[in-house]
């Protein structure tokens, strides 16, 4: 998609706002996405990913009222391609770093944001929900670590395959939760070194966007960006900057998702061919299983 199509895709529904240059800004693995004027613009790639799109479109205007920080709802919504697209008010401020992560306030601004997302009530979530949810593991890991064993032999020695196994099968098997509303990607990006979808303003958490990936699952996925850019002392911190209670296994299931991030991204990899990426992600995943063990 390129800038012609933005601005073709906004003249045929809106075409008041299609006054202003096209700018690109982030063509990911679901969406591309487009700033123009004072609006980003997201379109899915796919059905798949267009139905990601609905998620948002009904939830978060239900969530505006319930969170502390800002959040992008969208505010228009068309059809190109074939496809649902959506614009939102641009926020302000810029991703969070892992500096920002030493400031106690943002540290604060962080945990009551979880734990307002965390506490969003289930039923409210559910309905707009409806499909992904992650109650419990239920086999849902046991179908990630055959896909491993299947598609990820080439780049993964048995050994490491191995090990994969024997804690996806622990984690199915052991880590009970109270399953939440999750935002399920606040993840760290290792190249630019930023939390992307948490913005910083004036020395404070201002807002949080791209909710695609919301589901009902587990609390502690949204944890694992955070030991990714800061360490267990960040995720020490937040956690104790929380009102809400944790369960005794909590660690150990942030380690657990920190250690998948990786096994998605290879996945991903192979299935888009991209042996730069399946390449870096192989190796990230020896790396975190090493650290796993410290964490464990």
């Amino acid at each position: 998609m390129g800038p012609e199509d933005v601005h073709a895709a906004l003249t045929a529904s809106f075409e008041e706002l299609a006054t202003e240059p096209v700018l690109a800004m982030d063509q990911g693995w679901s969406f591309s996405t487009w700033q123009v004027g004072p609006n980003v613009w997201r379109f899915p790639l796919t059905s798949s990913d267009a139905a990601l799109l609905e998620r948002e479109i009904e939830l978060l205007p239900k969530l505006v009222a319930l969170l502390p920080v800002a959040v992008s709802s969208p505010q228009w919504v068309g059809t190109w391609a074939g496809l649902p697209f959506a614009g939102y008010p641009k926020l302000p401020g810029v991703a969070m770093t892992p500096i920002d992560l030493r400031s106690q306030r943002i540290v604060e601004d962080i945990a009551a944001f979880l734990d307002a997302l965390h506490g969003v009530p289930v039923e409210i979530a559910r309905k707009a929900l409806t499909d992904g949810d992650r109650d419990s593991w239920g086999g849902w890991l046991s179908g990630i670590a055959e896909r491993v064993r299947t598609y990820a032999a080439n780049w993964l020695d048995p050994t490491v395959v191995d090990e994969l196994e024997r804690r996806m099968a622990a984690a199915e098997r052991s880590f009970e939760f109270e399953p939440t509303l999750v935002h399920g990607d606040l993840g760290f990006d290792r190249h630019l070194e930023i939390l992307d979808h948490l913005l910083v303003e004036d020395a404070r958490l201002s807002g949080a966007i791209d909710f695609s990936d919301m589901h009902i699952g587990d609390p502690a996925i949204d944890f694992a960006g955070i030991l990714d850019a800061g360490g267990t002392n960040a995720v020490t911190a937040v956690m104790a900057a929380s009102q809400r209670s944790f369960e005794p296994n909590i660690e150990q299931r942030v380690g657990h998702h920190y250690l998948m991030v990786p096994v998605f991204d290879l996945l991903y990899a192979i299935d888009t061919q991209d042996e730069a990426l399946a390449e870096e992600n192989a190796g990230e995943i020896r790396r975190r299983i090493l650290a796993i063990e410290i964490i464990e």
